[in-house]
């Protein structure tokens, strides 16, 4: 019988932080991305933004990927995937 407060669940408490981590600022940067984007409409080029906004967006969307990289990767390390 194993029990949730085994040897390794405080292993697994630290290993979820770093995920909740980048899991919230998934959250936050998908909020931010759709308020910027909530006004515009088809444009070209940079969408109507400045180089600094435009560079914004990028880095809020690969912000975005890391929600989806992290359980992966978590799961690689550990030999389960």
């Amino acid at each position: 019988m194993t029990t949730a407060n085994g040897p390794g669940a405080a292993v697994r408490g630290r290993r979820s932080r770093p995920a909740m981590s980048i899991g919230l600022l998934a959250a936050t940067a998908w909020v931010a991305v759709v308020s910027l984007l909530r006004g515009m409409g088809a444009m070209p080029g940079t969408m109507g933004l400045g180089f600094v906004a435009f560079e914004g967006i990028w880095m809020l969307t690969a912000l975005l990927r890391w929600g989806g990289l992290v359980p992966r990767g978590s799961a690689f390390a550990t030999g389960v995937g």
